[in-house]
């Protein structure tokens, strides 16, 4: 089994940057990933 885990890093009004990690069945980092992302203005609520 594996564990993912997601973050918010940065959230402002028009992007918003979010991290996510991927962990092993013994806790160990597998994989890492950054994205950041346009908040569209009919989506933010």
């Amino acid at each position: 089994m594996v564990t993912a885990e997601g973050r918010v890093v940065y959230a402002g009004k028009k992007t918003a940057v979010i991290e996510a990690s991927l962990f092993t069945e013994n806790g160990e980092l597998a994989a890492k990933g950054k994205g950041t992302f346009y908040l569209r203005p009919d989506t933010v609520g």
